[in-house]
Formats: structure tokens, C-alpha cells, sequence
């Protein structure tokens, strides 16, 4: 068993890229995972590969959706004992032409969806 046996680990953002690397990653370290993010497909083809893991669609930024991400991860996996709010978004555009819509994005899925993350 790895280090990790007997850990649960919720990954956000876990259907691709860093995400689903890290989720791999504590997955060979023994760890259960539970994985979020918005795009199912996304999340369930990343977690056939990591035994155990459990698909989780959450948006970050809605405080309900990560009331149920938390609650459906614990009802998989019990007691939640590491958090990586790795969901994350970056739409380019120049400060000077940025809306406070875009500015609203941005800091709902970089900053609030974190902190909800580990707030739930």
C-alpha cells in the first residue's frame, strides 16, 4: 500500500490535465479519490483509471453544487482529508477592456470556488 492508504482526497478540476495527473498521483499512493468537476465524461474516464475513484459533477463557483460535491465525495469515500482546489479558469483579455462580468468569472472560479472548495 502507498503512503496515502486509508486518506481520502477530493480533487477539483480533476478531469484533465493537472488535475486528473494529481489525481492519479494520490490514487497510486493509496488514497480515495473523489473527483470534480463539470464535464462528467470528463471526470468518469479519468476515474476508470485510479481504482475506487468516484466522479463527482460540481461547478466551483455555485456554494450549492459544492455543498453536494462535499457531501456526495463523503457518502463515497467517508471523511475528506486532503483538498485540492485545483479548478481554475483564465480567459484572456486586456485589463483595460476586462468587464466586471469577466472579472466576476474569474474570481468565482479561481478564489470562491476554492474557498468554497474547502469550506463545505
Amino acid at each position: 500500500m502507498g503512503e496515502l492508504a486509508g486518506k481520502h482526497a477530493l480533487i477539483t478540476g480533476a478531469g484533465s490535465g493537472i488535475g486528473a495527473a494529481i489525481a492519479r498521483t494520490l490514487g497510486a499512493e493509496g488514497a480515495a479519490i473523489s473527483m470534480a468537476g463539470r464535464r462528467m465524461a470528463m471526470l468518469e474516464a479519468v476515474a476508470a483509471q485510479i481504482p475506487g475513484a468516484k466522479a463527482v459533477a460540481a461547478d466551483v463557483t455555485d456554494e450549492r453544487a459544492c455543498l453536494t460535491m462535499v457531501t456526495a465525495a463523503r457518502a463515497a469515500h467517508g471523511p475528506i482529508d486532503i483538498v485540492i482546489a485545483n479548478a481554475g479558469g483564465a480567459e484572456s483579455v486586456a485589463a483595460g477592456k476586462a468587464s466586471l462580468d469577466h472579472w466576476q468569472r474569474m474570481i468565482n472560479v479561481n478564489l470562491t470556488g476554492a474557498f468554497l472548495s474547502v469550506k463545505a
